[in-house]
């Protein structure tokens, strides 16, 4: 998986910036034949590319955005998964339905439509990829992955048939991509990765012996220090507004929890 993070800030749903705990993952596809990440995602950084037309949705009044995009560096050969949200931001990306929207339960995820089957090999290995990572980083099991089009038919999304058109074309189904991503999860026996500090404003992210504001700081770390956070049940704890993880930094004795959303991985 070839991930990075590239907020779009200017998006309204970015500004908006509720906070959700995550229960669910929405797959979706874009339903038109454009792999470009540009097309969506700007500024120009990673090799991205510039959008001249600029109708990308890092701009004001775009009713819609999502916590992350897969498709083509500017070069048309490097599959890149962004991360367009923090993690745990309330996304817009499934609509609403008679019953409500799981856009207030669930991160979510574009994937960029191509018209040849070897990019859809590609980006159907790094949307694998991404969504087991997705899976480990909210601890949760491979029944929380689900699909545009089955959201809408249980009323908490709009009436969508992505992502089973795109798969179908090249003759896959859900039901392999669930299969695949179970696999891939089993297969991710360490669950330790490297995160840095960064967006703190102040240059400064405190770590505290408690998953809340109001718990002792034991520590303050600066802006680009390195980190390690192994996930699982007992690391990552949600308090209404943000993800909370206890980190360890081995080099100084140091372990604590922070909030996440000041931390991305390296």
């Amino acid at each position: 998986m070839n991930l990075k993070e590239v907020f779009l800030t200017n998006n309204d749903c970015y500004k908006k910036g509720r906070m959700i705990k995550v229960t669910k993952i929405i797959v979706h596809t874009t339903d038109a034949i454009n792999p470009y990440l540009k097309r969506y995602v700007q500024p120009n950084v990673y090799g991205i590319g510039v959008n001249k037309y600029k109708n990308d949705w890092n701009r004001p009044g775009i009713a819609k955005c999502v916590g992350g995009m897969i498709g083509l560096l500017d070069d048309g050969k490097t599959i890149t998964t962004v991360r367009t949200l923090p993690y745990g931001m309330r996304n817009w990306g499934c609509g609403k339905g008679k019953n409500g929207t799981y856009n207030d339960c669930a991160d979510q995820f574009e994937i960029l439509e191509g018209d040849t089957i070897e990019y859809f090999n590609k980006v159907w290995k790094e949307a694998i990829e991404y969504s087991a990572y997705l899976l480990k980083y909210y601890n949760l099991t491979i029944n929380a992955l689900t699909t545009h089009d089955y959201v809408g038919k249980i009323g908490y999304g709009s009436n969508h048939d992505d992502p089973h058109k795109y798969f179908k074309k090249y003759g896959k189904t859900w039901t392999d991509f669930k299969h695949a991503v179970k696999t891939q999860l089993m297969s991710m026996t360490d669950d330790t990765f490297r995160y840095e500090v960064y967006g703190t404003g102040d240059g400064i992210l405190n770590v505290r012996d408690g998953h809340n504001v109001n718990s002792r700081i034991v520590h303050k770390l600066k802006e680009g220090q390195q980190v390690l956070y192994r996930n699982d049940t007992s690391t990552n704890f949600y308090d209404g507004h943000s993800y909370w993880w206890r980190i360890t930094k081995p080099s100084i004795g140091l372990m604590g929890w922070v909030n996440s959303r000041y931390l991305r991985r390296v």
